[in-house]
């Protein structure tokens, strides 16, 4: 099985994206990327309502077609088919834009810390780790999925609907053995 170049001790406090890269690895194996056939979801076992599944249908069209619980709970409401781009507050959305390409082109993992928006005024720090999928081998990565470990009581934002994302305050590369930006 081929490793991922990511410091375990950042995700110490980040069981589902820790439950992701685990489970990412077992799907590879010793190949390059997963493909669609590769996922197993029993893999990722109680961390599957904190995943998400986003389509990589080019740069600006960037669509949820699935999403956890701790997903639905966080937006205050449901994000499938929504644009993950019309959540990313204007002046981040070029910087988003260049951390996309580097994710397809390389690929590459993303580890991130970052800030939730709500409605309220409330704000909810979050720890992220987005890795690709592709829907065949030869292609490049289609899928992006996404684990999402949050540091707030869910109560706090409970029926607050989601404003925006604020791009991460701290954010790794995840070399996958492609290199990285």
């Amino acid at each position: 099985m081929i490793g991922i170049d990511l410091d375990h001790t950042l995700l110490d406090e980040a069981p589902n994206c820790l439950a992701l890269s685990d489970a990412w690895k077992r799907w590879r194996r010793d190949r390059g990327i997963p493909t669609l056939n590769d996922v197993k979801p029993e893999y990722l076992g109680k961390a599957i309502p904190a995943l998400s599944v986003l389509n990589l249908d080019g740069l600006e069209d960037v669509r949820f077609s699935l999403h956890g619980g701790t997903h639905r709970e966080l937006a205050g409401k449901n994000l499938k088919g929504h644009s993950l781009v019309d959540l990313i507050r204007d002046e981040d959305r070029e910087r988003f834009f260049q951390w996309l390409r580097h994710f397809i082109e390389y690929p590459c993992g993303v580890l991130a810390s970052a800030t939730v928006d709500h409605e309220s005024g409330n704000r909810t720090a979050v720890r992220t780790l987005t890795l690709p999928v592709k829907r065949e081998s030869h292609l490049p990565p289609q899928k992006a999925y996404l684990a999402l470990d949050h540091f707030a009581n869910p109560k706090a934002w409970r029926d607050d609907t989601i404003r925006s994302v604020s791009l991460p305050r701290e954010y790794r590369y995840v070399d996958l053995g492609f290199g990285t930006p």
